[in-house]
């Protein structure tokens, strides 16, 4: 599988759900710093279903695009990113 670099920027509605979990407490000042600093290296990712594990929730996404934010109670699919 190829690998690719993450578009920037992220959709709209990806960035609002983590903003969302931040204003609501889900997630810490630290840990939204944390996501944004590895999304501000245009990080290598899959080119298909990928996910990226962060203290509070996962990051998935398909090839150069994160799609969505799940709870850790939730099964992601594709390749685990480091």
């Amino acid at each position: 599988m190829a690998v690719v670099r993450i578009q920037l920027p992220i959709p709209d509605a990806v960035s609002n759900h983590i903003y969302q979990r931040y204003a609501n407490g889900r997630i810490t000042e630290k840990e939204l710093f944390v996501v944004k600093r590895w999304l501000a290296k245009s990080p290598l990712v899959v080119s298909g279903n990928w996910y990226k594990r962060f203290n509070t929730f996962y990051l998935v996404g398909k090839g150069p695009t994160p799609s969505s934010v799940l709870d850790l109670n939730m099964t992601p699919y594709g390749i685990e990113i480091q």
